[in-house]
């Protein structure tokens, strides 16, 4: 488990500067190695899914709310 988040975690600080089609995606390949490393540590279950949809909602609300 160790290496897989280590190996990810070097992708992610060092794959954007190199490969300019992923520093167009960014937000893209953040999002697929943040599911690789829920997948990797081996965390991956219903709250958390219920828990990554839920707390959109609140940021989207405040933003509209300031805006």
């Amino acid at each position: 488990m160790i290496l897989g988040l280590s190996i990810i975690l070097l992708l992610v600080l060092f794959v954007p500067f190199t490969i300019p089609f992923v520093e167009r995606n960014l937000e893209v390949f953040l999002f697929i190695m943040g599911i690789a490393a829920v997948i990797v540590s081996g965390v991956l279950n219903k709250g958390l899914v219920l828990k990554a949809l839920e707390d959109p909602i609140q940021i989207t609300i405040a933003v509209i709310v300031a805006g």
